[in-house]
């Protein structure tokens, strides 16, 4: 199983504001309403293909969204996505994706990414009935 992944994390707020941005629909997306934020994702989602590409609900520090998981797992940015991916990957999310390593204590469904000094807890979220 791979060790290190490379994604983007976007919150609900985020993920409608950058879908607003990304359309130039100023209409009533609410942050708060699930086929809102699926609606949002979903846009993306079919901007971004064809690539390497999975979302997952997650909550990073607690906060809830969507995390994006782009390019090959276990290489540098450089060899992770062609060239065009990486393109559209910055034309959405403006900045390069952020390196996640899986938690060895968990079953995959936890990631530990450090920026500034700080370890950043991201959690896939599954849904049960």
């Amino acid at each position: 199983m791979p060790t290190t992944y490379w994604m983007y994390f976007l919150s609900e707020i985020q993920l409608i504001e950058t879908y607003k941005q990304a359309t130039g629909e100023d209409g009533f997306l609410d942050p708060n309403n699930p086929s809102d934020v699926t609606l949002a994702t979903h846009s993306i989602y079919l901007y971004l293909m064809p690539c390497r590409l999975q979302i997952w609900y997650s909550l990073l520090n607690d906060v809830f969204g969507m995390a994006f998981f782009v390019g090959k797992p276990n290489v540098e940015l450089n060899e992770a996505m062609s060239l065009s991916a990486a393109r559209r990957f910055d034309m959405v999310f403006k900045c390069a994706p952020d390196l996640y390593t899986r938690d060895k204590n968990s079953n995959g469904e936890r990631f530990v990414m450090e920026r500034d000094g700080k370890k950043h807890i991201l959690r896939l979220e599954s849904f049960e009935e």
